[in-house]
């Protein structure tokens, strides 16, 4: 009687690691798919935003980003890329974290993590700013979004 006692003890205790083992696989899947899903989405929206900011105020938007308007075919090229650059990446961003869709969170994270080597290349060969602040965020961005792709599931 003793050793069946012990032994549905053993098994109630292996039972119950077992289960808070897999409790804890359960939370960190979770915490994966809510970092997927969410990650893209909270880089994404921001990009959305500044944007609809290029096609209904494009001097606040080029204060966004730390740029100035141009004038003439500079101006039409200048909003005309920008609105399709931060609608596109950020769209992608959202669609692809809502979706859990891995190649539409890694192309708007590409897009956008592309612009800190061409900020760098700008600076260094061409005159201009170097803008670290930006390069950060655009960094931190495609980051994101690889971490995200990766804990999608297949």
């Amino acid at each position: 009687m003793l050793s069946t006692a012990s032994c549905n003890l053993t098994n109630q205790h292996c039972n119950s690691m077992s289960e808070s083992r897999d409790s804890a696989i359960d939370n960190k899947k979770k915490g994966h798919t809510v970092f997927a899903k969410f990650g893209p989405i909270i880089m994404g929206v921001p990009l959305l935003l500044i944007g609809l900011a290029w096609v209904f105020d494009p001097g606040t938007a080029a204060g966004l980003v730390q740029s100035e308007l141009q004038s003439g075919t500079a101006l039409s090229t200048q909003i005309g890329d920008s609105v399709a650059f931060f609608l596109g990446a950020g769209y992608l961003l959202i669609a692809g974290g809502l979706k859990q869709d891995r190649t539409m969170v890694l192309i708007g994270g590409c897009l956008v993590g592309l612009v800190a080597p061409a900020r760098v290349l700008a600076a260094t060969v061409h005159g201009g700013a170097l803008t670290l602040d930006l390069i950060v965020i655009e960094l931190i961005t495609l980051a994101v979004a690889v971490l995200a792709a990766r804990s999608m599931k297949d």
